[in-house]
């Protein structure tokens, strides 16, 4: 119990770091990623709008679109002209080159021209971004006013566009680096943090550890401290019996002295679970589960009769698994009494058991009323589903938190389910 509190312990630490790990280097990088792409394009769109060329000077412009294009105004300065690295064509109504500007960039030449209009034109966009000869380009396409047009060809007659591309590869190279250099760090930190927790969460958990093991020493002291004066009791009340015979006080007190008895068992056999004490629990006898399943079934089968209820078994041969032979046979008589013990007046018990990948026990019992509850809760310790405290039916509410800790102990599992009327346990080993 203590393994799996340190495991989930460092789970639930680890899982709220990486969260908020997560939340922030998305925060961060999105909006940085955000803020360049959208740099980049509010250099396409000043470019554009100063007909393909960027001026030497920058004045300041409310009304500027540059500035306001994105959420985080761009920094601008008079370098910023020589910094950007881009070339502006302008193409006739059949697309051919009748002005160009390349004196802003070294890599492309006129005579490529031809070439970064076609890429453009793939797919017929305005606006988009082109790979050639391992640099990218950003491109902004847009028809020129009768006015501007006359401006820059001399001409108003023919339908004339100014296409800008704009060399971003150092751009996007950087905000590349910088993401994956910032993942890197965030995992390298998520695994320095889940070390440091894992060192540490022993410590963190003490305070719970030191007050669980006083609670298991005071189970286990308790105990065996009742077990005298309740064997006292039982011997006093047959004396009894012996002397003045039996009379309904008499049975009531040995009854109740039973029922103290299995529950002061119960409850040291729960605390020897919890931690799976292997100098008391030897884990790799063979245990021969069709013959355990076939004689609880048999002693099993006349309770039920004498109840009035249908008790049908299915056992497979040869079903056997490595575990604590005591321990297993504990889980299958709870099941089985329990099963019994709730079924409906007149209804059906049957167990199952058979040999998949592991072995695989199933007790049902017709249970009328089960449905729309809350299955989960019944492996709680102290919880009991029937309310009712009826003499028949009383109980503490730790045999299925029993059988549970015992499937665990052997690697395995308890699953409920509910269909068609019936209750049904499965004890998966």
């Amino acid at each position: 119990m203590i393994k799996k509190l340190r495991r989930k312990f460092i789970l639930v630490a680890s899982g709220a770091i990486f969260i908020i790990l997560t939340f922030v280097l998305t925060c961060i990088l999105g909006l940085f990623t955000y803020y360049s792409y959208n740099e980049l394009n509010a250099l396409l769109d000043y470019i554009s709008q100063n007909n393909g060329n960027m001026p030497a000077v920058y004045h300041q412009d409310e009304n500027d679109p540059f500035t306001h294009h994105i959420i985080f105004k761009v920094n601008i300065n008079d370098e910023l002209a020589y910094e950007t690295r881009y070339f502006s064509v302008i193409t006739d109504s059949s697309n051919n080159a009748v002005r160009s500007d390349f004196e802003h960039i070294s890599a492309v030449s006129v005579d490529e021209t031809d070439h970064f209009l076609t890429l453009a034109q793939t797919g017929k966009r305005q606006r988009g971004k082109i790979e050639d000869d391992g640099n990218t380009y950003y491109f902004l396409s847009r028809p020129l006013t009768a006015e501007q047009a006359e401006m820059l060809t001399g001409t108003n007659t023919a339908d004339y566009r100014l296409t800008v591309f704009l060399d971003c590869t150092r751009k996007l190279y950087t905000t590349r680096m910088i993401v994956q250099f910032s993942l890197s760090i965030g995992l390298i930190s998520m695994l320095l943090f889940i070390v440091i927790v894992s060192v540490f969460s022993r410590r963190a958990i003490q305070p719970t550890v030191d007050s669980y093991e006083k609670q298991k020493e005071f189970i286990t002291n308790a105990g065996h401290e009742l077990k005298t004066p309740l064997a006292i009791i039982s011997a006093n009340t047959e004396v009894i019996e012996m002397t003045t015979g039996s009379n309904e006080w008499t049975q009531s007190i040995i009854n109740q002295v039973k029922r103290l008895t299995g529950l002061v068992n119960r409850l040291i056999t729960i605390a020897r679970l919890d931690e799976g004490d292997s100098e008391k629990i030897d884990l790799s006898q063979e245990v021969d589960l069709s013959a355990f399943a076939s004689e609880l079934a048999t002693s099993f089968e006349a309770v039920a009769s004498q109840q009035g209820k249908a008790f049908e078994h299915h056992i497979a041969e040869n079903v056997k698994v490595k575990g604590d032979r005591n321990s297993i046979r504990e889980l299958y008589t709870i099941l089985i009494d329990n099963a019994i013990k709730y079924c409906d007046e007149g209804g059906t018990v049957r167990i199952e058991l058979s040999m998949k990948r592991k072995s695989v026990f199933s007790v049902s019992n017709t249970f009328a009323e089960g449905e729309g509850k809350d299955y989960s809760r019944y492996f709680e310790r102290f919880y009991r589903g029937d309310t009712s405290h009826s003499h028949e039916k009383a109980g503490y509410g730790i045999g299925l938190s029993m059988a549970r800790s015992v499937a665990e102990l052997h690697k395995g599992k308890i699953e409920v389910s509910y269909k068609d009327g019936m209750i049904t346990f499965t004890a998966i080993l």
